[in-house]
């Protein structure tokens, strides 16, 4: 990708976690010291998130604003996560990245692959997969708990915010695809900015 796609990915996902919290009861986004912060209020790994908003140029650098959103998320005492984009690392201080979370308590979690793009491919139909859009709140359970499963993780903090109907505004559209009346996979689209961001996930 080029660096103004590379950059507009980054931001469609911090957009995206942004938009997940300002819609629960207790969320907050928060921007300082070059980070954004999204905070679901819940025990939510996946929206507890602390984006680097900028490159970062050494290794001191890095940590201080490790330490900046560590010291926030103490205050709240729930699980949360830290996404650096890789295109903002330093190419001399890849090798040695893990180290400096460690010295802070954190690890490697996953690995995500963004993409940015001006034009979709044609629509492909699979003749086993019947697709609905999402209109109920069993529907809204079946996307919660497909994403979790697909993220190893319990379906209780999903559903916790995509039941909300707060949630399920006018730019946002889910789908769920079914074989055999059985829900097996899902896609939420976002449109954020004028630009759609789009999820997909399988269990």
């Amino acid at each position: 990708m080029s660096k103004s796609e590379t950059f507009a990915s980054n931001q469609q996902l911090t957009n995206a976690w942004s938009y997940f919290a300002s819609t629960c009861p207790q969320g907050e986004v928060l921007e300082a010291n070059e980070l954004v912060i999204t905070w679901s209020g819940t025990d939510n790994l996946f929206i507890n998130a602390v984006f680097l908003t900028k490159p970062f140029r050494d290794e001191a650098e890095l940590e201080t604003k490790i330490k900046v959103a560590c010291d926030y998320a103490k205050k709240r005492n729930q699980p949360w996560w830290m996404i650096v984009a890789e295109d903002s690392i330093p190419e001399f201080l890849s090798p040695q990245l893990d180290e400096v979370f460690a010295r802070q308590g954190l690890a490697p979690l996953l690995r995500m692959t963004g993409i940015a793009t001006q034009q979709l491919l044609p629509t492909t139909h699979h003749s086993k997969l019947n697709c609905v859009s999402v209109n109920n709140l069993e529907m809204r359970r079946a996307v919660a708990d497909i994403n979790a499963i697909s993220s190893n993780l319990p379906p209780a903090p999903f559903r916790e915010i995509l039941e909300l109907d707060q949630f399920w505004q006018e730019t946002v559209f889910g789908t769920v695809g079914y074989v055999e009346n059985q829900p097996v996979s899902t896609a939420i689209t976002f449109l954020i900015n004028d630009e759609a961001y789009f999820q997909t996930y399988t269990c």
